[in-house]
């Protein structure tokens, strides 16, 4: 080793050059290693004893910077060999800087790469050490920030690890980046063209969390990111443009917003940006417009710098109802929500804006939105997140019962085939709740509910059996089930005397038979003739996971606008239900028709006429209606008869119906006066006809005698009149 005294270079050449320069060779290497205060740095050696003296070495200003040294100071130099096993750099990472900082100066990544290994091939690259060329006529300097070399072992194997210095070979990996101080307007480094990677390679729906949703997943993610992984180049030959926006609807808990968390963990560049949308709004005038820009200002600025190479931004928009509503619904001094509808629409599809985005909405309330949003250009995809089917009911059953199936913790009397199969219209944030409420009922076992203070029996096992899991179904009724509670209390007790029995096993086997053209069917009779019962009756025994019953007192309260949306959004919810049955009890009084006129609400009976004429918006589905009414003439009157493809007109009873029914409860007729049965029983309905029965035998055991005629005849004064048209 031996000492040499610091000088300057003294061409530009020889700064682009990289080298150090000596007044003659040293030894027989074309290396040297130098010693400084800061740093021990290795660098290919140049000679030109023209300009340099014995024991002078010349450095560039940056070198001496890099050893912390000026002209005249002392450094250490002595010969260095390159190891071809150890020394050879694998991978280099390069910061790139402009020297020119007044001019604007674009660059291609793989142009770079490539003159740089052409021209440092076989040169040593210090780690903190800056390298400098002329590329094209723009000085540029390369702040090399980290050197990783290969060291070669016994039996080809190899090992890789970071050094201060690396020799450069045409195999070298060259990472380039701009440098901090460049990232701006004047200096732009374009990536190398490469196949964009929008989705992480290894990836499946169910590890992800996402279960009964393959189909709908698929059409997403053809509609809008397929031609995302094709090239610019070939999306401008084919003439297309990236699709910008989608929909996502659908009723509550089928998975909208799981599907938009999980389509972080898909992409593979940046994540979401999740916005709800009552957030957005603001009581400040502009505030809310200027909500709607923030969420879009990353992307605009990425492409503004990157271009056709930035990336893809993705927008999400939760309960997007809530600032789209269509333009002029919303009655408010400011206006906002109308504004709010105006800048979103200019952000997707304005003039300037960048097709480096996809904007997802997710609402339950698709009607609500403004129409011009749902336009080609804007979220022209709308994808329907329906409930489940089996299949997928039985898959999202999985997925939430992995970790008590990996744990040990489910009974092997648990069969998630039969739980899909026993729990239709359940949507996958009701089977979610559903093992949440199976396993609540194994944890309970583990607590003494005895004890004063709670205590936990650490030496129990936690164990979900079936007998939970039926529980828990016995529990949790769905949100598109059946109306259970209701439609038994209205069903009462049937007394299936011989010609109501005929008339509903003949309506219930037309239904079967003729399952696909019957959708409306008219029950019509007298006052208390068991209208109610019989439709009730009718919408348990079909056995379809979705029934409904509509009744006067569930519109009470209501306006007329209000009774029609909401009459609408019934008969929504009951599309989305694979098989549904409505039962809309007491039609005239839905339409508010009053005799004393007539009077009746129009706006309500041209609505329902709609909606029972309308064609299914999902022809795959099935919606019976059954309507019951005693003013059948009346509808006629008012154009209803054709909404009714099936009629049934429940008799009035007779004198041996009389004799059956009245057996069956109990009531022997024989001590009547014949005439009064002829004259108050005959043709009477069956409502009508147990309630004056069951009231008589009533008051006949509060007086401790037997029921007679005279007793009767003293309820039926208490009683209303029968109607008789019907």
């Amino acid at each position: 080793m031996s000492q040499f005294t610091v000088g300057s270079l003294s061409t530009r050449s020889q700064f682009y050059a990289n080298l150090v320069y000596l007044s003659s060779p040293l030894g027989d290497s074309q290396y040297c290693e130098i010693t400084g205060p800061n740093n021990i740095l290795v660098y290919k050696v140049g000679v030109d004893s023209s300009t340099i003296s014995s024991g002078t070495i010349a450095l560039s200003a940056p070198q001496r910077t890099a050893f912390g040294v000026g002209l005249g100071a002392s450094v250490s130099v002595k010969s260095r060999k390159r190891d071809l096993n150890k020394d050879n750099a694998h991978e280099v990472k390069i910061d790139v800087e402009s020297l020119d900082p007044e001019k604007r100066v674009t660059v291609k990544e793989d142009e770079v790469q490539k003159f740089f290994l052409n021209q440092f091939v076989d040169f040593p690259v210090n780690r903190d050490a800056p390298l400098f060329i002329d590329f094209n006529g723009t000085p540029l300097a390369l702040h090399v920030k980290s050197v990783r070399t290969v060291l070669a072992g016994k039996d080809n194997a190899v090992d890789f690890r970071n050094s201060n210095t690396g020799f450069l070979t045409p195999s070298t990996k060259v990472l380039l980046s701009p440098a901090q101080s460049q990232k701006n307007q004047f200096f732009k480094l374009i990536e190398a063209e490469k196949p964009k990677q929008v989705f992480n390679t290894n990836w499946n729906f169910e590890a992800l969390g996402i279960g009964g949703l393959d189909k709908e997943a698929g059409v997403i993610f053809r509609r809008a990111f397929a031609s995302r992984l094709l090239p610019p180049e070939a999306i401008n030959r084919l003439g297309i443009k990236h699709v910008r926006g989608m929909l996502l609807y659908g009723p509550p808990g089928t998975g909208k917003t799981l599907i938009a968390k999980k389509i972080g963990q898909i992409l593979g560049a940046r994540e979401p940006k999740v916005v709800n949308g009552p957030e957005i709004l603001n009581k400040f005038v502009g505030e809310a417009e200027s909500n709607i820009r923030n969420q879009f200002a990353d992307a605009i600025a990425d492409y503004k710098e990157n271009g056709d190479n930035a990336d893809l931004h993705v927008i999400i928009f939760d309960e997007i109802d809530s600032i789209c509503k269509k333009r002029g619904s919303v009655r408010s001094g400011t206006g906002v929500h109308d504004t709010v509808v105006n800048q979103l629409l200019t952000m997707i599809d304005g003039i300037d804006s960048p097709p480096n985005f996809l904007v997802i909405g997710m609402t339950n309330r698709k009607d609500l939105l403004d129409p011009a949003l749902l336009r080609p250009g804007r979220l022209e995809v709308h994808v329907e997140i329906s409930l489940p089917d089996e299949p997928g009911r039985e898959q999202i059953l999985r997925i939430h019962t992995t970790s008590l199936r990996e744990n040990d913790a489910m009974a092997s009397d648990v069969n998630l085939v039969d739980i899909a199969h026993r729990t239709p219209n359940y949507s996958g944030g009701e089977l979610e709740g559903l093992v949440k409420a199976a396993t609540s009922y194994a944890i309970a076992k583990t607590v003494d509910m005895k004890k004063d203070k709670l205590e936990y029996d650490k030496n129990f096992k936690i164990e979900v059996t079936k007998d939970h899991f039926d529980h828990a179904i016995g529990e949790m009724v769905p949100a598109f089930g059946i109306d259970e509670d209701d439609l038994k209390a209205l069903q009462g007790t049937i007394y299936p005397y011989p010609r109501f029995a005929e008339e509903y096993q003949s309506t219930l086997m037309a239904i079967k038979n003729d399952f696909h053209s019957i959708s409306t069917i008219l029950i019509k009779g007298r006052l208390g003739a068991g209208k109610t019962a019989f439709a009730s009756k009718l919408a348990l025994d079909l056995e379809f996971p979705y029934a409904k019953l509509v009744a006067g007192y569930h519109l009470l309260g209501m306006g007329e606008q209000e009774k029609v949306a909401r009459i609408a959004e019934i008969f929504d919810e009951a599309f989305k239900s694979p098989k549904s049955v409505l039962i809309i009890d007491d039609i005239e009084r839905i339409i508010e028709y009053t005799a004393v006129g007539p009077r009746f609400s129009n706006t309500i009976l041209q609505a329902l006429i709609a909606l029972l004429t309308r064609p299914h918006p999902h022809p795959e589905r099935k919606l019976i209606v059954i309507l019951t009414t005693n003013k059948f003439a009346e509808l006629c009157e008012l154009g209803m008869q054709a909404c009714f493809q099936f009629q049934v007109r429940l008799p009035t009873l007779n004198n041996s119906d009389i004799d059956l029914v009245a057996k069956s409860m109990g009531v022997d007729l024989t001590q009547l006066d014949p005439l009064f049965i002829a004259e108050h029983m005959t043709n009477i309905g069956i409502k009508r006809f147990t309630t004056l029965l069951s009231i008589g035998k009533r008051y006949a055991n509060e007086q401790n005698v037997s029921l007679s005629t005279q007793l009767l005849e003293s309820v039926i004064r208490h009683m209303p009149l029968p109607d008789d048209e019907f």
